[in-house]
């Protein structure tokens, strides 16, 4: 794992060393810049190097074929990467590749693209099974397949976007980095916010891709890759996608179990390959157990260290996440090191949005950046994560709320509309009924809401944290150009016109799942929250291998008479505890509706004032009151509202007050006041 940054333009060469200086808490054990020149535009790419694999300087980079030292300023003509990511199944490609006569002077996966790119063009990175966003120049004179020309960069981000990598087109040339902060190195990026961007982190608590803050810097999309030539972005395609749609696994139910518990126990010990220590989270429930339990029978010998998060119990629950990963972690005699999240570690919140790059509302990255800490202090670099179970097995509550489509089906689409519009009537009557108090029913009138609409955006709609009929009175006039809610659903349409052919409904939720909560909220954070202490994280879960063959599967074995994880429990029977499958699904999360009115009350009285909020311009500061007002009175629950404002506020101080110099921060880990 390391950090990224690169550009094709007229840019000046210390632009280079900023970028790099920007991610340098991605990659704290080397550094390494190339500059290529190419008549009036040039190609440049910088390199923080985390060491996982051949920790020696055979796996410096950037990194070439030619053995050239990654020290000098100015480089010859060939293939050089900068790559961030693991390959997991490179020592097969290795053995293919020495096959064919090709030579490896380094025991890293980062060579073996260079040789694989060398053999086969650009469609040898749908071989790649791994984590990984990457720029490849390829200057060499000749050689070049698939229509790439002398002079070409290619960029590729992995097919579920377990790793960022983001972008920006501008009037000098194009850029990239792993986080925005190296793009806002670049005086030619302009900081214009994206509003589009910000409605939909106040209505999903993130931004899906391609969207970010700044209308300016662009998300790869997982699976994607681009041409750019000559500084300027020539073609983009997809690699990869999730196989939806395709024939369907055949055989018994039983048949398919044992396959996917062999899938998914290659996966866990494929993962395990590192030259560092590894160890892993282990929230007590059924994905980090069976991760845990899976590394385990990979090496029963060794004794893995686990973490989880441990904190006040304001609700009340006698047998929570802690109690659980306690009895996993006695159970596989694995040591267990307990990190305390208290109110108190708000007060980093500067800090953590920083390192989000984008404002997204979800406290559950703080227990991540906390675990990371702690691992580093121990000396653990990597750690595996059951992130990603819950996307391909149907695993949240919205998956079986989602059953109701086969019951709608069987009306006129006239009365469900008559329905959805009386329930949107009655929201605007009663003030916000999508954020009522009483859950169940809050989520009994977001799917009564959406039936005014048609099924792909009542699918979408499962996503939304908060309708817009609740959000619309927040914002102030920069907005009223948005169309809602149809601005709102447009990433989600987009992306399931990708997957017309497949008809299944829960399949169709699942991909819009992994395309957007999946990768663009969930991984975001835990990337940017573990790199931010120089770890990496593994996801085993959704291994590609893993998801191509789950996609296969029969949606009613995922789902069988609401019954969640069906499948995938019982291929994990015998390696996990019985109370472990058996246990009721709780959040990996935090207090946050009681620390809000509680220990938080102060962040929310001063980020979200009606001072700050007027010079600002972004939200009503009268309606913000308001909503405020009735939480804290209880007639409505806007705690995660309250926070998506609070992490706009607190991201605009970051990313728009600040001048570019705060980007270029010596030992970002270091300053955290943790």
């Amino acid at each position: 794992m390391c950090g990224i940054a690169g550009f094709f333009g007229d840019f000046d060469s210390d632009l280079l060393d900023r970028m790099g200086e920007s991610l340098s808490h991605r990659g704290p054990d080397g550094q390494g810049r190339v500059l290529f020149p190419r008549s009036k535009k040039r190609v440049g790419l910088a390199h923080r190097r985390l060491s996982i694999l051949d920790l020696s300087s055979a796996g410096a980079q950037p990194m070439s074929l030619e053995r050239e030292s990654a020290t000098s300023k100015f480089k010859g003509h060939g293939l050089w990467i900068t790559y961030n990511g693991e390959i997991y199944n490179f020592p097969e490609l290795r053995r293919d590749l020495e096959d064919k006569g090709h030579q490896f002077f380094s025991r890293t996966d980062t060579e073996v693209i260079l040789h694989l790119y060398a053999e086969y063009g650009a469609e040898a990175f749908s071989k790649l099974n791994g984590i990984f966003a990457f720029a490849l120049y390829d200057g060499r004179d000749s050689g070049q397949k698939g229509g790439i020309k002398s002079g070409d960069l290619l960029i590729y981000r992995d097919g579920l976007g377990v790793k960022p990598l983001y972008y920006a087109e501008t009037t000098s040339g194009f850029l990239f980095g792993s986080e925005i902060k190296a793009l806002l190195c670049a005086s030619e990026v302009s900081k214009e916010l994206d509003l589009k961007s910000l409605l939909f982190l106040m209505t999903y608590l993130y931004s899906p891709a391609p969207h970010s803050p700044f209308i300016n810097i662009k998300k790869v999309e997982p699976g994607q890759w681009l041409l750019v030539r000559d500084g300027v972005v020539n073609s983009k395609d997809y690699f990869y996608d999730i196989p939806y749609g395709q024939t369907i696994q055949t055989g018994s139910q039983s048949e398919i179990t044992e396959n996917l518990r062999e899938v998914l126990e290659s996966a866990a010990k494929r993962q395990l390959i590192s030259d560092v220590s590894v160890g892993a989270f282990l929230s007590g429930g059924l994905d980090s157990t069976s991760v845990v339990a899976m590394m385990k029978k990979a090496k029963p010998s060794q004794k893995f260290q686990c973490f989880t998060i441990g904190h006040e119990n304001k609700e009340g629950i006698k047998k929570n996440d802690l109690y659980y990963a306690k009895r996993v972690a006695d159970q596989f005699g694995f040591p267990l090191t307990i990190v305390e999240v208290t109110p108190k570690d708000f007060s980093s919140l500067a800090q953590v949005i920083f390192h989000l790059d984008e404002p997204q509302a979800d406290p559950s990255a703080i227990n991540t950046l906390l675990i990371s800490k702690k691992a580093r202090e121990m000396g653990i670099k990597v750690l595996l994560s059951g992130a990603g179970g819950d996307d391909i097995f149907s695993g949240y509550p919205r998956h079986v709320a989602v059953q109701l489509e086969k019951i709608w089906q069987w009306f006129p689409d006239f009365s469900l509309r008559g329905v959805g519009k009386a329930s949107q009537l009655f929201g605007v009557k009663s003030g916000h009924s999508t954020l009522m108090k009483n859950s169940k029913l809050r989520k009994a009138f977001k799917v009564f809401q959406s039936l005014e609409w048609d099924l792909d955006s009542r699918l979408s709609s499962y996503f939304m944290c908060q309708f817009p009929g609740a959000i619309s009175p927040l914002l102030g006039d920069r907005f009223k150009a948005l169309k809602l809610p149809h601005s709102v659903l447009e990433p989600f349409h987009r992306s399931l016109d990708r997957h017309e052919q497949e008809k299944d409904i829960l399949n169709r939720m699942l991909y819009l799942e992994t395309k957007h909560f999946l990768a663009d909220h969930n991984l975001n954070y835990v990337d940017k929250m573990s790199m931010s202490q120089g770890v990496e994280v593994r996801v085993p879960l959704i291994d590609r291998e893993v998801v191509d063959f789950v996609a296969k599967i029969p949606s009613c074995l995922k789902m069988k008479r609401f019954e969640t994880k069906f499948i995938f429990k019982e291929a994990v029977k015998g390696l996990v505890p019985e109370e472990i499958l058996n246990r009721k699904k709780q959040g990996f999360g935090l207090p946050i509706r009681h620390w809000m009115n509680k220990e938080l009350k102060g962040l929310i009285e001063e980020t979200l004032s009606e001072s700050s909020l007027k010079q600002r311009g972004l939200f009503n500061p009268k309606a913000v009151k308001e909503l405020i007002e009735k939480d804290r009175r209880g007639y409505i629950d806007a705690s995660f509202v309250m926070f998506s404002l609070v992490s706009i506020e607190v991201w605009c101080r970051e990313f728009l007050d600040k001048n570019h110099s705060t980007f270029q921060r010596k030992d970002l880990r270091a300053s955290l006041p943790l």
